[in-house]
């Protein structure tokens, strides 16, 4: 997602300027059709075991199920425990944390532009290549923290939920610390911006502590989780341009934008201090046949006893 910001923002600028194309239209039908290649690959390369995709080798088929003992097992139905991942605290406090981390990339990813437009007065086309920029530091930051997170835990400095923690605040925390100090720097565009690029840049860290910490939870059940944490923090997509839109009310003013910057923070503390608070590592839901494993051995030792 990063790398298509990176390509796409400037793209879309010289797509929306180039007039005898047609201009800002040509920008919606260029990235349809981009979809519906991307579609009809998918639809041809991707299979549904690693046993039917003819692209891999025996080895590596073998080295993926060495890990998840259902790798190549098709049409197996698996019973979804609804209830108990609803009700689990562990589920809703990375939702929360991903929701409150989204919240913010949302916000910037949208908002950005018109700030660095407004306030900071930078033209159109230098806007596509800085909202690039945004993408190439989030990219950085991303696979950054995943390094660092894999040599923390390899060399046993810290166990895996502490480094989730770790990562969480130097992500959210540093980032919320940042659009704070965006307000400081209202005499220095060069520096509000560098503040705001770095802001974005740090929420890439989200696979490392909250995407991560899903499968530390359950690995059977975590496309499910993830499902409801993509689908709730998807809504802030639409919640944080409407409370930036009723929060300007048409004035536009530079105090208003760093009022918002603080509130993005706030959103942001408040997902990573209840992700410090409440997140497990501890696997939370049992497949069907783990449980049903449980169950005939608890069985089978009460018939020892009574023997």
């Amino acid at each position: 997602m990063a790398l298509a910001e990176v390509i796409c923002n400037p793209m879309s600028v010289w797509i929306c300027s180039a007039y005898k194309l047609g201009g800002w239209p040509l920008s919606f039908y260029t990235y349809s059709a981009f979809g519906s290649v991307t579609a009809i690959l998918w639809t041809f390369i991707i299979y549904e075991t690693p046993d039917e995709d003819p692209y891999i080798s025996s080895n590596e088929v073998e080295y993926l199920k060495s890990f998840d003992t259902t790798v190549g097992e098709k049409n197996k139905k698996i019973s979804v425990p609804w209830l108990s991942i609803l009700k689990s605290s562990a589920v809703w406090t990375v939702v929360i944390a991903f929701t409150s981390n989204v919240f913010g990339f949302f916000f910037i990813i949208t908002e950005a532009p018109i700030f660095i437009s407004e306030v900071l007065k930078f033209d159109v086309k230098t806007i596509g290549w800085l909202m690039s920029i945004l993408g190439i530091v989030e990219c950085l930051f991303a696979l950054l923290s995943g390094v660092c997170a894999d040599f923390i835990v390899r060399r046993e400095l810290l166990t895996i939920l502490p480094t989730r923690k770790l990562i969480a605040i130097c992500s959210m925390g540093l980032s919320a610390f940042l659009l704070i100090c965006i307000g400081f720097f209202q005499d220095s565009a060069i520096l509000c911006l560098i503040t705001l690029i770095l802001a974005f840049g740090l929420l890439g860290c989200y696979n490392t502590c909250f995407m991560a910490n899903v499968l530390d939870i359950t690995k059977h059940y975590s496309s499910v989780i993830v499902g409801i944490m993509t689908c709730l923090a998807s809504s802030t997509g639409f919640i944080g341009p409407s409370l930036f839109a009723a929060l300007l009310k048409k004035k536009n003013t530079n105090d208003q934008w760093y009022l918002m910057f603080k509130i993005i923070a706030g959103i942001q503390l408040f997902g990573l201090l209840i992700f410090l608070l409440f997140a497990k590592a501890e696997e939370q839901f049992h497949s069907i046949e783990e449980n049903i494993s449980k169950q005939e051995m608890k069985s089978y030792e009460s018939i020892k006893d009574t023997e």
